[in-house]
């Protein structure tokens, strides 16, 4: 243990009775953990922020060097916990890079979604934004696990905060819900709301990773606050789930009423249809 902002990586028994595996990792500053997830041998696949210099890394890193005050990281344990197969830093000279989400494409590529204040993040040329454009952009990166090098990397955003909290996979498309506070955030015109409704409001995005361009974005929120939409996949419908303060937050059938201290909302979204099929109020 390094410091008292370590990652804890732990694995329980299916049962739940026994403990598998319990590791720190990190270096001597603040580390933190935002995904994981894991393959069919049962290696672990994390993926955060950190501000430490001595992050453990591997030889064979596609970047060793903490360019900013906060890289992003990515690093896969081991199933046993005896060590670290790959772990990378990824980032710029800002000081806010960090992976929030992760979904396998195949066995044998990864995608990461986050946020970066970095002008210089590394990109692509191949790239759907070539440019920051402000505040937190999202980035998207599409990472071999052969060859561990980035096949694809871009921002998405507005002049202000956007945030990539989630990913998926859908009809082979990557899915992407976060929120914003961009009135200039990409949308498209087939957008369920192509109209940025006021302070923070969720977004869904579909981008087709083999044209690498958008096939649809929306807002999806009210005038007041919608803060840290997560999105799941279920067949041809997206379930997204937000905290918001908006009293007018687009309403179908209600399981109960909004409440004006704030609420959850959770929303079912219809992609083939590009429609809002319903959504309820959970507080």
């Amino acid at each position: 243990k390094m410091t008292t902002n370590d990652i804890i990586i732990s694995v329980l028994s299916p049962d739940l009775d026994s403990l598998l595996l319990s590791t720190y990792i990190g270096g001597t500053h603040a580390d933190y953990i935002s995904a994981i997830n894991s393959d069919n041998e049962g290696n672990i696949y994390l993926a955060g922020t950190t501000m430490s210099d001595n992050f453990p890394l591997t030889h064979n890193c596609l970047d060793s060097s903490l360019a900013g005050g906060k890289d992003a990281y990515f690093a896969i344990l081991k199933n046993d916990g005896s060590s670290l197969l790959y772990s990378t830093l990824i980032g710029g000279d800002g000081n806010s890079d960090r992976i929030r989400s992760m979904v396998f494409v195949d066995p044998t590529t990864i995608l990461f979604g986050g946020h970066t204040n970095s002008s210089n993040f590394p990109i692509t040329e191949n790239c759907f934004d070539n440019s920051y454009n402000g505040g937190e952009d999202i980035f998207l990166v599409k990472f071999d696990l052969n060859n561990f090098y980035m096949t694809y990397s871009t921002f998405m955003g507005g002049k202000e905060n956007d945030r990539c909290n989630s990913l998926g996979i859908l009809n082979g498309n990557c899915i992407l819900c976060g929120d914003t506070r961009s009135d200039d955030f990409p949308v498209t015109s087939n957008a369920f709301d192509d109209t940025y409704n006021s302070e923070s409001d969720a977004f869904v995005i579909s981008f087709n990773l083999s044209t690498y361009e958008l096939e649809y974005s929306s807002f999806l929120g009210g005038t007041k606050n919608e803060l840290n939409p997560a999105a799941r996949i279920s067949g041809s419908n997206i379930y997204v789930a937000t905290s918001t303060t908006s009293g007018d937050f687009p309403s179908t059938n209600q399981f109960s009423e909004f409440n004006s201290n704030g609420s959850y909302v959770l929303t079912r979204f219809n992609f083939n249809k590009k429609q809002l099929i319903n959504k309820c109020f959970l507080k």
